[in-house]
């Protein structure tokens, strides 16, 4: 249960304005009251001794007055006695003050624990000099346990260290209530911003403005509420150009698509065969492309509907019709495919392994390119036997038309892990269906 009270206390395990506040004053009131005990024991025994001093110089100059009048004057006033040689002081004073540390005018003190009866005596020592200019020391023995040394209540004294502990963990009880007054006043409005910046989600259209109580929360709601309705409209006139788009781009390819299944009807037979279905491949991959592009510009749409897909056929597909970016470069492809179907998205797969095989086909002059597909990831790696130096760029973008820039996109939107790296003549492109554990996301 006091686990839990200092958890909620100190909010442990979320970091707050109001935990900051907390632990912020109350270890500043922790260190004023250990500080100023220390300081209050410093300055005690410093008071004490300073008022001893004064004692024994005033007691030092009335007995050597004295003296000079009444040579039988008494040694011996309340708890302080007067020596006139060093040699005369008691065995236990000279073993605590050697000759050697004392000096003219200068107090002297310790303090004697004795473990018979517990009780701590404090000597003071200090040497004076007579009318005649003769030593004097003067000896003073204070009982530290007596109840009347400090004349002060005797609960008082016999209790300090308690009143002083209880004085310290009141002054922490009211400085943790004035914080908490404190945290509350300044939290609250900031609570108040929080909950108002949560609910802008929910109509971001209509931004009603509220008064947070402080100039500087208001300044960040103000400019917060300017960033929404920036926003709301960037979204909105996306949302607008993207209806527009459908529209305008899915006509023109649709009379494209037509016309062309009519060219084919009528040029069965002819040699325009092969043209015409070019024409419609490429009208139906303008169609998915449009699509799949409207589809990563709405964030809400579902993906794509899944299809049994066979990585080695598509592959072998994209070759096929990659194969004039090859030309007569000398560039062997070697291929080690998978036959295997995955549960894949049908255009977003081709338009993803398409470009793939164009930045290989494109940027290798003269080489091989080893296209692998197996245990749901692809790899194409190309090495161009015309760059020597491992520091040698080759020539042209790292992407092609539309990009691998895309691809990452679409990568990203389907979970999937994409990666491309380049060492000396070799570039490395990879493509996993299912992201591994420990890759980043």
């Amino acid at each position: 249960m006091m686990v839990r009270a200092l958890k909620r206390l100190f909010s442990f395990g979320e970091n707050t304005i109001r935990r900051d506040i907390r632990l912020f004053s109350l270890c500043l009131a922790a260190l004023v009251v250990v500080t100023y005990s220390f300081l209050l024991v410093y300055y005690f025994f410093s008071g004490l001794e300073g008022a001893s001093s004064y004692q024994l110089r005033v007691m030092a100059t009335s007995y050597a007055e004295g003296l000079a009048k009444d040579p039988d004057i008494p040694r011996s006033f309340a708890n302080i006695e007067m020596y006139f040689e060093y040699d005369e002081l008691p065995e236990k004073v000279k073993e605590m003050f050697p000759a050697s540390t004392i000096e003219l005018g200068e107090l002297e003190s310790e303090i004697e624990e004795t473990e018979e009866n517990d009780n701590d005596i404090l000597y003071l020592l200090l040497l004076s000099a007579l009318t005649d200019g003769s030593d004097l020391f003067l000896v003073q023995t204070i009982n530290l346990d007596e109840p009347d040394w400090l004349n002060v209540e005797p609960f008082l004294q016999e209790h300090l260290g308690l009143v002083v502990l209880l004085v310290g963990l009141s002054f922490l009880v009211v400085t943790y209530i004035l914080v908490w007054i404190l945290a509350r006043k300044v939290v609250t409005p900031v609570q108040k911003l929080q909950n108002w910046a949560d609910s802008l989600g929910d109509n971001p259209g209509s931004v009603q403005l509220p008064d947070f109580k402080y100039r500087e929360l208001n300044t960040v709601a103000a400019r917060l509420a300017m960033s929404i309705e920036r926003i709301s409209g960037f979204v909105e006139r996306e949302a607008t150009f993207l209806r527009h788009a459908s529209h305008e781009l899915r006509t023109p390819i649709a009379i494209i698509s037509g016309n062309a299944a009519l060219l084919a009807r009528k040029e069965e037979q002819s040699a325009d065969r092969v043209a015409v279905e070019r024409i419609q491949r490429a009208s139906h991959s303008m169609q998915q492309l449009v699509d799949t592009l409207l589809w990563l510009g709405r964030e809400n749409d579902p993906a794509p509907e899944l299809k049994a897909i066979e990585l080695a056929a598509v592959t072998d597909e994209l070759i096929d019709e990659l194969g004039y970016l090859i030309g007569s470069k000398s560039i062997s492809v070697v291929k080690d495919l998978d036959h295997s179907s995955l549960e894949l998205p049908e255009f977003p797969t081709k338009i993803v392994l398409s470009n793939m095989l164009r930045n290989a086909f494109q940027h290798t002059a003269a080489g091989t390119i080893l296209i692998t597909a197996r245990e749901g990831s692809v790899r194409v790696l190309n090495v161009d036997t015309t760059l020597q130096d491992a520091g040698e760029e080759p020539a042209g973008e790292l992407e092609h038309g539309i990009g691998l820039s895309l691809v990452s996109r679409i990568a990203q939107r389907l979970d999937w892990d994409f990666s491309i790296e380049r060492t000396g003549n070799e570039t490395r492109a990879l493509l996993r269906f299912a992201p591994s554990e420990d890759s980043p996301r």
